[in-house]
């Protein structure tokens, strides 16, 4: 029973929301099957107890104790116990959004032409709106469709309603679009950095002209995704990034959910960007805005973390020789990360801090503890093992796992760009010749020193090499 998608489902959820389904079930609004909550009651029992187990045939003995077993109608049962759990996750998320509530009312009342009804969904519209904070790229949807359902309800008063709604329902609309396609244009910026994915995406030009040409000041998400646009397309242009990041810590309460934590991961990746060119200012500028996030709750903010902005936060604190902070939000955060992700992310996360504290036989322990399906983090831990070998002075393994991870990059030709491979391919050649150092000369450590020269800014782990080179040549 325990692997029915049903139940692989179910088991996601916490027990309030398990809770709140079955008090939806037994609604006989919802459902008037009592076969249903019947075996939603069996795997509240598995949900509750890890050790008990039941088959699919032991549970349809005590649902259906009278009939023989039959896999066709069992399975029949779990979809419709499926469909009412998908109809409970929509209504869960209507509850929450009084104005979409307040739209779809106005829809209604325009189906059934009430007289009555029509002043009071009127109302109802007009308060959700006032009381709607949020201003995403929603507030402007929602208020879209509000307007097109007034232009049909106030269609008798067209001489004295008409224009206005009009023209405000084309200016959500177009306030709608631009904040979408320039949300999704930065999305699409991003993932051609990091990959060899070329998008087509129309009128971006078009679009980008008009925002430049046109006042949208008042326009808070169209602002922050126009400068986001601008860190990512002249990341050397520092005011965009100061601007943006004044503007989102100004701001924070008008957005929530995972956009808040899209719009903070903006920042913070360019941060990361700047470190990674060699603009070690900008570590001081990612912890004050991690400070920022945990004292507003932000990255919880949905009870949620992806797994980039849970390496992002390891990697900062390390940078920043915080290795115990490192080591507590691992404990205390790690179940929040997505299940079937959360094994490797956390061995790759403890294995940084084994590095940072320079105990590197804990770090090849925890490297060979799992596989990384995630391409860059099994780029990072294949560069951080290879920089292990070296700290360890493994010199025969240097060797051979140099050579293993060449033949991965090669694979990876079509998923990652030729000039980041390059910056992989450029590591390898550094620490093997930085290995050969203890059985070298002067006239060779000064030829590794050329080489890291001819490399700088287009090889990872820049700094570290460095430091090892200046380790190696003092033995000299």
């Amino acid at each position: 029973m325990r692997s029915t998608k049903f139940y692989q489902i179910v088991k996601e959820l916490t027990i309030s929301e398990l809770n709140r389904f079955e008090r939806f079930l037994v609604s006989p609004y919802f459902n008037i099957n009592k076969l249903n909550i019947d075996i939603f009651k069996i795997c509240m029992e598995l949900y509750k107890d890890y050790k008990f187990d039941i088959s699919k045939v032991d549970v349809w003995s005590v649902v259906k104790p009278n009939e023989p077993y039959d896999d066709v109608r069992f399975r029949k049962y779990l979809s419709d116990l499926l469909k009412l759990l998908m109809e409970f996750f929509a209504t869960e998320e209507l509850r929450g959004r009084p104005i979409l509530n307040s739209q779809l009312l106005l829809e209604y009342t325009n189906k059934k032409k009430i007289p009555k009804l029509i002043n009071t969904s009127i109302m109802i519209s007009q308060n959700a709106s006032n009381k709607f904070y949020n201003r995403s790229s929603d507030y402007y949807l929602y208020h879209f469709q509000i307007e097109k359902n007034l232009f049909y309800l106030q269609e008798g008063n067209i001489e004295l309603y008409s224009k206005k709604n009009v023209e405000n329902i084309a200016e959500n609309l177009d306030k709608f679009y631009i904040a979408e396609k320039l949300k999704y244009y930065c999305e699409i910026l991003g993932r051609e950095a990091l990959s060899n994915i070329q998008y087509n995406f129309n009128f971006i030009g078009e679009l980008l002209s008009f925002v430049e040409a046109n006042d949208f000041s008042n326009d808070l998400i169209i602002r922050i995704y126009y400068l986001i646009y601008k860190t990512l397309s002249s990341p050397d242009n520092q005011d965009s990034y100061f601007e943006l990041k004044r503007i989102l810590l100004e701001n924070y309460r008008a957005f929530d959910g995972l956009e808040l934590q899209e719009l903070f991961g903006a920042i913070l990746n360019y941060c990361i960007a700047q470190i990674n060119d060699g603009n070690f200012d900008f570590q001081e500028e990612m912890i004050s805005i991690y400070d920022f996030i945990f004292e507003k709750n932000i990255l919880l903010n949905e009870n949620y973390l992806t797994p980039t902005k849970f390496k992002n936060v390891i990697t900062t604190s390390l940078r920043a020789g915080n290795y115990d902070f490192a080591e507590s939000f691992i404990k205390e955060y790690q179940d929040l990360l997505p299940i079937n992700q959360k094994e490797s992310i956390v061995t790759f996360s403890l294995a940084q801090i084994y590095f940072y504290k320079k105990e590197f036989e804990h770090v090849i322990e925890q490297l060979q503890r799992v596989e990384y399906p995630d391409l860059f983090t099994n780029l990072r831990a294949k560069t951080i093992y290879l920089a292990t070998l070296l700290e360890l002075r493994e010199y025969d393994a240097i060797n051979s796992w140099s050579e293993s991870f060449k033949v991965f990059l090669n694979r990876k030709k079509k998923e990652i760009p030729a000039a980041r491979i390059k910056t992989y391919q450029n590591f390898i050649s550094m620490v093997r010749l930085i290995s050969g150092i203890e059985y070298g000369d002067k006239k060779y450590t000064n030829k590794v020193i050329k080489e890291l020269e001819k490399v700088t800014g287009n090889v990872v782990n820049e700094q570290w090499l460095k430091d090892k080179l200046n380790e190696r040549s003092k033995l000299i």
